[in-house]
């Protein structure tokens, strides 16, 4: 099983519609979308939402221990061009200073960089970093629920010193997002396959 948290659906909608995910559970805390073997929840921004909906899915649907975990979402950095897909080395809360490695154990075509977690909008682009606000929340929560090599954050470049924040719409994340859907299906397509081996 695959767990998918993602902060808002503009970000979500490439891989819902690709995946033919259908949303269930009226009423429920998150939006959860489900087809099969992946779940998807929208959080919301901020860490403290991508923590309680993490959590929550975790929660609803049974706490069940080794499953695969992914955030995606957008972010902004200092260099790399819009709709650069980027998968975490290394996820670390700016405010607390707290880090988490996840096991980069496969191949990837995405870049891999470090992802920043941030309380308010980053103004500035420093050269090093993807700037975002929810991947801490989530792996905070997310890896009590599994291991290192099946919990993992994921980003699309949706802003950056050309391309400011405020210029960012909701049909241009969409966009971006998808661009990227190609190495986000196989991320997502190789952590299933992951935790499906490891229940063996």
């Amino acid at each position: 099983m695959l767990n998918v948290v993602v902060a808002l659906h503009c970000e979500a909608a490439p891989l819902i519609d690709a995946l033919g995910l259908k949303r269930v559970g009226e009423p429920a805390a998150f939006p959860v979308f489900v087809e099969h073997d992946t779940r998807l929840v929208l959080c919301g921004i901020g860490k403290r939402n991508a923590a309680t909906a993490t959590n929550w899915l975790h929660t609803e649907y049974g706490g069940a221990q080794g499953q695969a975990w992914l955030n995606l979402g957008t972010a902004g950095h200092g260099m790399h061009r819009l709709g650069t897909g980027v998968l975490a080395h290394r996820v670390r809360d700016a405010a607390s200073g707290r880090s988490w490695h996840p096991s980069l154990s496969f191949a990837t075509p995405l870049v891999t960089d470090e992802i920043i977690t941030v309380d308010q909008v980053q103004m500035g682009y420093p050269l090093t970093g993807c700037f975002e606000m929810e991947a801490a929340g989530f792996y905070s929560v997310a890896e009590h629920f599994s291991t290192p090599d099946l919990v993992h954050c994921c980003k699309v470049i949706t802003d950056n010193p050309r391309n400011i924040y405020t210029e960012i719409t909701e049909e241009l994340a969409t966009e971006l997002v998808a661009e990227r859907l190609p190495e986000i299906l196989e991320l997502c397509e190789t952590l299933r396959e992951k935790a499906h081996e490891r229940k063996r």
